[in-house]
This record gives structure tokens, C-alpha cells and sequence, in this order.
């Protein structure tokens, strides 16, 4: 999948440590559509909208929900 954060913030911490290593803001995004799981937890700390995407075939990415 990949997403990308339209409105609100997302507080991003290691998977294994829990640490809040920074956040995400509208514009930022996130994900490769190579990996279903993102390497760390991911927290919205306030009203988040998100566009989400996923690989659907080699030629095609489809929005998944917004």
C-alpha cells in the first residue's frame, strides 16, 4: 500500500521501541506497494484523513479509501 496523509497529524514511533521518532503532516506520505506492514506504529493524534493506495496489478494502483 501507500498513503499519503490529506488532513490531520499522525505521530510515528519505532515498531520495536515505541519512540516517537517524528510525525506525519498533510503532503507526507508513507508505504512502497511492496510491503503490506509498515517497519514502525503508527498513531493519529488528532482528526486524520488519509488516501490510501494499493497495487492491484503490475500496470494499475487503485485508490483503496480516502
Amino acid at each position: 500500500y501507500f498513503s499519503v496523509v490529506i488532513a490531520g497529524k499522525i505521530q510515528v514511533k519505532t515498531a520495536s521501541s515505541k519512540r516517537v521518532r517524528g510525525y506525519l503532516t498533510p503532503g507526507d506520505w508513507f508505504g512502497n506497494l511492496k510491503r503490506q506492514r509498515a517497519p514502525a506504529t503508527l498513531e493519529a493524534t488528532e482528526d486524520t484523513l488519509l488516501a490510501v493506495f494499493f497495487l492491484y496489478n503490475e500496470n494499475t494502483v487503485l485508490l483503496c479509501d480516502a
